[in-house]
């Protein structure tokens, strides 16, 4: 058991964060980095299994294939003598389930926590991963009330088992199948053990939205077998009957996520995020900004003004790519260049070693995309000394 002030590496062990079925949270201070950061410890107990090490590693790699504002960001996946941990961002905030009151969230804020919420798993998504355990309690908004989705360790990327207490998994003798996921944000699919998909996500993410709309869960009992009853069989209330400020129009969105037919829901998230994005629109009575206003519809079908616009238009995409590929190889070079330089120099047996080649061709690269980056200074030193 780790304590406050010991070390994995060059993490150094502040304090708990949290513990789950797959492993403790600390915060940790990346000493050779200068930054704060969440270290996820898989229990002893559990990296004796190869299996649970697997899924271990397969949370890494989900979570750094998706670059996104509102998706956890991951830095390294380690191992000190027998311990395996994550280092990831540190999200100083407060999980979502803490923060929705009894009567549901003001409609402002349930529009824009969900559509960011809607956002992240839409990114998910676009790279073919199902995140498959979306709940409120893996769902932080940081100080500046950006959302956070977390744990993306049960993604669909292979077929494990579990059987934590947070996380249920029931292997059907009948061949049924496997469960995986948290009982109470399954979707009906998932809980009979039959293959998910990203309309599993949608489910689950509507149960989130029906709560943060009304404060209640809609199909929670007493029991997890009555919970898991209630998700197979019962019809919930609409959220229009429960919270009267609920727009009808919500309301209908919701319960198309809770349709219990994965081809009566959304197709994915993404489709979803697009209908919470128009009625943020109307609601707000600002216009949705991907829709042109209709007097500008009507100008710009006037010939006069068709190839000035269009060549306006033509320039505006240009500088919005290329600022967002600048912005995109910064990126790069910041959480995937300078990590790897320093896990190679790390590795390296001395200056014979030839992978110190290797971090010096990846730190040329670095430096043409961010010079003056100090951490970069710092690794350049370790990296170009003796080499002639």
């Amino acid at each position: 058991m780790l304590e406050p002030g010991e070390k994995l590496l060059h993490y150094r062990i502040v304090d708990k964060l949290g513990e789950g079925g797959m492993g403790v949270v600390w915060r940790a201070v990346d000493e050779k980095l200068g930054r704060e950061v969440a270290i996820k410890v898989l229990p002893e107990e559990l990296a004796r299994s190869p299996e649970r090490r697997m899924r271990f590693e397969r949370e890494a790699s989900a979570i750094a294939a998706l670059k996104h504002p509102n998706i956890v960001t991951i830095y390294a996946l380690e191992e000190d003598a027998g311990v395996h941990f994550i280092a990831m961002e540190l999200v100083e905030g407060n999980a979502l389930a803490d923060l929705i009151p009894d009567n549901g969230l003001p409609l402002p804020s349930f529009l824009e926590l969900a559509g960011q919420i809607a956002d992240a798993v839409s990114a998910a998504h676009a790279r073919g991963i199902t995140h498959r355990d979306l709940k409120p309690s893996n769902t932080m908004l940081d100080s500046d009330g950006r959302v956070k989705v977390l744990d993306f360790g049960l993604a669909k990327l292979a077929e494990e088992t579990s059987d934590d207490d947070a996380t249920m998994s029931i292997e059907d003798r009948t061949a049924i199948g496997q469960v995986l996921g948290t009982i109470a944000y399954m979707s009906p699919e998932q809980a009979e053990g039959r293959d998910v998909d990203h309309r599993s996500d949608v489910f689950s993410l509507g149960i989130v939205l029906y709560e943060m709309a009304t404060g209640r869960h809609p199909f929670r009992r007493d029991r997890n077998v009555s919970t898991l009853s209630a998700i197979l069989t019962a019809e919930p209330t609409p959220a229009v009957e429960i919270n009267d400020a609920v727009p009808a129009e919500l309301g209908e969105i919701i319960a198309r996520c809770l349709r219990r037919s994965p081809g009566d829901r959304y197709p994915s998230a993404t489709e979803l995020r697009q209908d919470l994005a128009e009625l943020q629109g109307q609601i707000s009575g600002a216009p949705d900004p991907t829709v042109p206003p209709a007097a500008v519809k009507d100008l710009i079908r006037r010939p006069r003004f068709l190839i000035p616009a269009a060549l306006a238009v033509s320039g505006l995409i240009l500088v919005t790519v290329w600022v967002g590929h600048r912005a995109s190889r910064q990126r790069w070079a910041r959480q995937q260049a300078l990590p790897e330089i320093e896990r190679v120099l790390d590795a390296s047996t001395g200056y014979g070693d030839l992978s110190r080649w290797q971090a010096f061709q990846l730190g040329r690269e670095a430096e043409r995309i961010i010079p003056d980056d100090p951490v970069l200074g710092q690794l350049r030193a370790r990296y170009s000394d003796g080499v002639t």
